[in-house]
């Protein structure tokens, strides 16, 4: 994880971090998403990205031998994107698209109108209106997503947590190498007590 989540969006705003989070998978400065998908899909392993309220989330899946070369891509994913304008006029109608699916079922919408319902104006867990998302995707920038991912992510408050057949120290290593040299991100806010109810 990275603390890059729904609480941070600028005001204004509530689908900054999710576009930004999903400009990660449409190619970086040294290579464009074909190329991405293509080492993926030599080595048969995946690697996805999505935001929570705090947090842009990621994982992955790979043999004990690609890791390095995962790692390696996922934090070339995360630090340089490449931010292509027509990958993001894409993007934000494949968000609309989606979401406006989503309010076709009645389970998603009782579960928003449950949240507004209960969590009051400004707490990390109550979701935009549907019509203010949907407007606010519409509205979006590519330059405030690019501000975003210079003032969110990096290394402060990243989390990386390794299961299964790894060798800890090739994974050392592999971030040794993948996050050398890089700064920023921000911590987690601290934890305040929540307003009654």
């Amino acid at each position: 994880v990275v603390a890059a989540g729904d609480v941070f969006n600028p005001p204004g705003n509530s689908a900054i971090a999710d576009l930004t989070a999903g400009m990660l998978d449409k190619g970086t400065v040294q290579r464009e998403k074909f190329a991405v998908a293509e080492v993926l899909e030599q080595t048969g392993a995946t690697l996805n990205f999505g935001t929570g309220s705090h947090t842009l989330n990621f994982n992955a899946k790979c043999l004990r031998k690609d890791l390095p070369l995962v790692l390696g891509l996922l934090v070339e994913q995360l630090r340089t994107p490449r931010f292509d304008a027509e990958e993001f006029a894409k993007l934000k109608k494949q968000f609309a698209g989606r979401h406006k699916r989503n309010m076709e079922d009645t389970d998603f919408r009782a579960g928003g109108a449950f949240s507004r319902a209960i969590f009051p104006e400004g707490h990390p867990n109550r979701p935009p209106a549907d019509e203010k998302y949907l407007a606010d995707v519409e509205g979006a920038t590519l330059e405030q997503v690019k501000a975003f991912h210079a003032a969110h992510y990096g290394p402060a408050a990243a989390r990386i947590v390794a299961v299964g057949d790894v060798d800890d120290a090739a994974i050392d290593r592999a971030l040794g190498t993948a996050f050398g040299g890089w700064q920023g991100g921000r911590a987690f806010p601290a934890m305040t007590k929540a307003p009654a109810l």
